[in-house]
């Protein structure tokens, strides 16, 4: 982990390094009813400082954590959730799960409907958000 201390007598000052994501996320194939995984891996401020958000068709994703602490007015439309206010649009919050501390996003059961690109972004205070590149998720039907 980048981290620079600056010192003087009087104060300690915590400066987070920017990210750099070094591991991207890889397209995949996931048949309708099992389980699909991305990984993002970067270099920097470690988890809680820097945080990975996943974005599915350039719109964040929302999982059940962020349920709880306050996301609400919420209608479900297929297999995804939509907000009734501006912000994150998400898949149903019990079917989707981000790892924070590791950087892994878990969809689960995978439904024909979470077929689309998906990306990590990574978000450290004091520094721009940087993106990975795009990966793909790809659902085959039951046979």
């Amino acid at each position: 982990m980048d981290v620079y201390f600056l010192r003087d007598n009087k104060s300690k000052l915590f400066v987070p390094a920017p990210p750099t994501i070094f591991g991207h996320p890889l397209s995949t194939i996931a048949e309708e009813g099992e389980s699909a995984f991305f990984m993002c891996q970067f270099r920097g401020a470690e988890w809680p400082v820097s945080q990975i958000r996943w974005l599915r068709n350039r719109i964040p994703l929302v999982n059940s954590n962020q349920m709880m602490r306050g996301y609400s007015g919420a209608t479900q439309v297929g297999g995804f959730v939509v907000s009734h206010h501006p912000g994150p649009q998400f898949l149903h919050p019990q079917r989707v799960i981000s790892f924070p501390e590791n950087g892994t996003l878990k969809i689960e059961p995978v439904q024909m409907g979470d077929a689309g690109e998906y990306t990590c972004e990574v978000i450290t205070p004091g520094h721009p958000s940087t993106e990975s590149r795009p990966a793909q998720l790809f659902v085959t039907g039951k046979l």
